[in-house]
Order: structure tokens, then sequence, then C-alpha cells
């Protein structure tokens, strides 16, 4: 995938010989195949009037384009493992996004994130994740197309009380879930 880093000729990836002996294999970056990953989340549990859980229940989803594993595999045989996922990391991650980019857009005074400390890890966030960040309720992709990522923001009402939402899509072309994040209560309506 493109970054701000220097290019890396090759990465290095572990894999299981057919003896069972594992070894570290580099392959050219060229040859590998683009991947996403994901996790298909309920939604958080603060919309559907549920209480902090320190459970965080899901799908993990891993995506690439047709064709790309297949050929990588018939170059590269016996591959264990190609990275690992981290669930909690991939929450914060789309909390983080969620936070600057309603941040950028409101630009107001009343701008009183719920989620800042789980941003910044400083909350016992267990409980917390799920009850703020979560997927859309849909078992497919709601959006796909030629887009990498969409990030939209809305208000919701949860008990009376308006919330502000950001929806947050990545790799949408690789048809990739879609998540919402809960970023603020509302002061002032």
């Amino acid at each position: 995938m493109q970054s701000r880093s220097p290019r890396q000729e090759e990465v290095e990836i572990e894999v299981i010989l057919p003896d069972g002996h594992k070894e570290i294999l580099k392959v050219r970056q060229k040859n590998f195949p683009v991947a996403a990953y994901g996790i298909y989340l309920p939604i958080p549990g603060i919309i559907i009037d549920h209480t902090t859980s320190d459970i965080v229940s899901g799908h993990f989803l891993f995506r690439f384009h047709e064709g790309d594993v297949e050929k990588f595999l018939s170059r590269y045989s016996g591959i264990s493992r190609i990275g690992e996922f981290d669930v909690t990391a991939f929450m914060r991650m789309l909390a983080k996004i969620a936070y600057a980019f309603a941040a950028a857009e409101l630009k107001s005074n009343d701008f009183h994130p719920i989620l800042r400390d789980l941003v910044l890890a400083r909350a016992p966030n267990a409980a917390y994740l799920s009850y703020l960040v979560g997927g859309d309720g849909e078992t497919a992709p709601t959006l796909k197309g030629n887009f990498t990522n969409r990030v939209e923001i809305w208000d919701h009402v949860i008990n009376g009380a308006t919330y502000t939402v950001v929806s947050i899509q990545l790799f949408g072309f690789m048809g990739m879930p879609k998540y919402q994040v809960v970023v603020r209560k509302r002061c002032h309506d």
C-alpha cells in the first residue's frame, strides 16, 4: 500500500516448510498481494441501549484482489501467517479517525468528545470500546465503489440525547465493512 515511508523492496513473512520447520522468507513487495484486514462488529452498545462490556465480539475479515493470493501462493508455498490483527488497536484506530474527522468538521465550542480517553488509551477502555465503536449492523458492506475511504458525520438521538456519530469505511474498493463511532454527546441543542 502507498505510504509516506521510504518504499521497502522486500517484506518478511513467516512460512512453515513441509517438514513443519518455521522460516522467515523475504518476498519482493511487488509480489506480495494487496490485502485488507477488518472485522464485522456489532452496532455500538450505546446506540442499541446496551450497557458497557469488556467483551468485543465480531467476525474477522480478510480481503484481497481476486487472483492475487492464488498467484502469490503459486510462487511461495507453505505460508503459515501473513500478519497479526489486534482488535483493540483496530477499534482504537477507528476512534482516532472519527475523533479527528469530527474535530475538523465541527469546529465547535461545545465539542466535548466522549471517547478522548479511549483514543489516548487513558481509560480502562475495554469496557467502552464496544460501547462507542462498532459496525453498522450489516453482514455485508453497504457501500461499494471505486473509492478508497469514506467518512461521514451525522447526529443520532439516543434516549432523548443527541450524539454525533461518525461513519467510516476503509478500503471500500475491496468491499470492507462500514463502522460507526459515537464521538460526542451534544451539550446544546
